[in-house]
């Protein structure tokens, strides 16, 4: 029979650090990640978060769907052509639908990015890397870099 008085014999492992595997996530500045967006025309940003969903999805626990990866970058290849072919009332509309459709697709990968990020470094609200649901919906991809780079430098 054990000592019912001795301190327990556990092995606790607290994930205060974010895991090794975010380092694999490429570091750009923000301000580059700003600045490639705006030249290109918002190109570069989907690009941007097209590669970094499926770098996320390569040691997250929960992978972010590669329809909803696949949905977003069609949506926005079709919101783009749409663009060029608006003439007449009818296909201005169909653009208008279809880059409402994008729009609110584009909202929903980014939040599954920013869980992702929150996911696998164990961060709650207040955390120094957790990553803000107002910020990513103010700042895009820039503030997702931002975060990344945090993450990786291992700042405060």
């Amino acid at each position: 029979m054990s000592n019912p008085y001795a301190v327990p014999d556990v092995n606790l492992k607290v994930a205060q650090e974010p895991i090794q595997e975010i380092s694999t996530l490429p570091r750009i500045s923000a301000w580059l990640v700003f600045l490639f967006t705006f030249i290109t025309g918002g190109i570069y940003g989907m690009y941007w978060l097209y590669h970094r969903s499926r770098l996320i999805n390569q040691f997250s626990p929960k992978v972010i769907s590669p329809v909803l990866i696949n949905l977003t970058m069609f949506t926005y290849i079709a919101s783009f052509a749409a663009s060029f072919a608006a003439e007449d009332i009818v296909m201005i509309m169909i653009n208008l639908i279809i880059t409402l459709i994008f729009i609110i697709i584009y909202i929903v990968l980014l939040f599954a990015v920013k869980d992702r990020l929150n996911l696998v470094t164990c961060s709650n609200k207040g955390d120094k890397y957790f990553v803000s649901s107002i910020f990513t919906l103010l700042f895009f991809n820039i503030y997702l870099q931002y975060k990344i780079n945090q993450i990786i430098d291992g700042e405060s």
